[in-house]
Parts: structure tokens; C-alpha cells; sequence
């Protein structure tokens, strides 16, 4: 059937890509996911659960609160369903940004790990396997308006992959900026939608908000070696006893 054979098409166009994967992230997250006293990890844009799931409770041994975010319908019920079994996983069918209200987000067809509310550069398009984007209306929401999410006491671990609007959820969590004590971000290194930052210029915003890279790790890779983005771990530029001690600990463990 022709649907099988463009399945297969789409399938073998993604073999082209990798996701590079390394076990000193998850050990250096959760050794700073520990240092840190967090306890609540706040996961933006959480896709169907992947990073609660492969990178927090097994990667990281994560066994505390998560509160998920994850803004379009038919991806949050995928995620809702993950996530039902687990009384410490929260989630909100809701984006992370820096004002509420309603906006339209551009979906690949074969690919809802990267929708977006910015359109997808030709380069995307070709990650994503497809050519067709669909639209939807999402609901943005400000991190630091969020009932029941975020407690006065709470240390948080902000995780943000939120396709080059990482500026503008940070800018969102304003009013808990103070208690952020680590933020997992996804950087580019070259632009996967329009608009977005490049790397340099991210972690220069980053550093604006007051926090440093202490892991940088590549994430897509092209085959012949060509990488997208990556991941950063970053944490407070004036960094506590317990976050000096985490780097510490760290640099132990050798290279991965």
C-alpha cells in the first residue's frame, strides 16, 4: 500500500539522524539534582514524556515531583495517559512563556517533539521527515502565575525544550527566578526555526539571568558527523557550597 511504502520513506529519512547519547549527563543531573536540594524538576515542553521518563525517574534516579508541560492537545493526551500511574508527575496540558494567552503552534506531522510556535527552517522540515506542518491553537502560560506548581519553599530544576523560546519561558518564571537552582536547556547550533537564537547567543541570555553552563552535551547528529543542538546544564553564577560541591564530585567521574 502506497501508506506503507511512505511510512517506510519517512522512517528511513530519520535513520539519517541520531540522538547522541551519553551516561555522564544523567549521573552529572543527578548528582546536581541532589547537591542542589532540588524538589520540584519543572519539565517544559514535555513532548509524551520522554524526559520525565528515560531521563529523570530512569536515567537519573529521579524519584521526587515533576510537573510537566506540554501544550498541544493531542500530544498531552499521550502524556496524561504516561503519566496517570505516577502521584508525583504532574501535568498541564499548557506552554511555558512569558505572558498568558492563546497562540498557534506549527505541528510536523511525523514529528510532534518538534512543534513549535515559530515556523520550522527547511533544515527542521528534513529532521521532522515531512514536509506537511500542521497548525493548532495552544495556551502559553507564565510559570510564575501558576497555581499549585511552585511552592515558597521549593528549590526547582527547570527544564526547558521549548524549539528557541527559551528566553521567553525564563522571562516567564520571573517572579521564581530566585529559587531556580538548575536549568537543562536545548541550544542550537544552527537555527531549526525561525528565529531562534544561535548558541552563543543563548548562553549569553542565559548568563543575563544570572546562571553558567557546567555541561554541554550534543544531541542530533546528521549522518557524516554534522550536529544540530545540544543540551546544557546550567546552574546560579554565584554558585552555593552545595553546587561547588556537586562540580566537585563531578569531575570525579571522568570523561564519558
Amino acid at each position: 500500500m502506497n501508506l506503507g511504502l511512505g511510512w517506510a520513506r519517512r522512517f528511513a529519512d530519520r535513520l539519517r539522524f541520531a540522538r547522541v547519547r551519553t551516561p555522564l549527563k544523567a549521573e552529572q543531573r543527578r548528582q546536581l539534582l541532589a547537591s542542589l536540594g532540588v524538589t520540584v524538576v519543572i519539565d517544559g515542553g514535555a513532548n509524551v514524556g520522554q524526559y520525565a521518563i528515560d531521563e529523570l525517574r530512569q536515567g537519573s534516579g529521579w524519584t521526587g515531583r515533576i510537573v510537566s508541560f506540554e501544550p498541544v492537545p493531542t500530544t498531552f493526551a499521550s502524556l496524561a495517559r504516561r503519566a496517570k500511574e505516577d502521584a508525583l508527575w504532574q501535568v498541564r496540558c499548557e506552554g511555558l512563556g512569558d505572558a498568558a494567552g492563546t497562540v498557534t503552534c506549527h505541528v510536523p506531522r511525523f514529528a510532534s517533539d518538534m512543534a513549535s510556535v515559530s515556523e520550522l527552517t527547511p533544515t527542521a522540515r528534513a529532521i521532522a521527515g515531512s514536509q506537511v506542518v500542521d497548525q493548532c491553537d495552544v495556551v502559553i502560560v507564565r510559570l510564575d502565575q501558576c497555581d499549585g506548581v511552585v511552592e515558597s519553599d521549593d528549590v526547582i530544576a527547570l527544564k526547558l525544550d521549548v524549539q528557541g523560546h527559551e528566553r521567553f519561558a525564563i522571562d516567564g518564571a520571573a517572579g521564581v527566578l530566585e529559587q531556580i537552582a538548575l536549568i537543562e536547556c536545548e541550544v542550537a547550533y544552527e537555527p531549526l526555526y525561525e528565529g531562534q537564537v544561535p548558541f552563543v547567543e543563548q548562553l549569553g541570555q542565559m548568563a543575563e539571568c544570572g546562571f553558567r553552563p557546567v555541561g554541554v552535551y550534543n544531541n542530533l547528529m546528521f549522518r557524516g558527523g554534522r550536529i544540530f543542538d545540544a543540551d546544557v546544564l546550567l546552574v546560579r553564577d554565584r554558585p552555593s557550597d552545595a553546587a561547588s560541591s556537586a562540580e566537585q564530585s563531578i569531575s570525579c567521574c571522568g570523561p564519558g
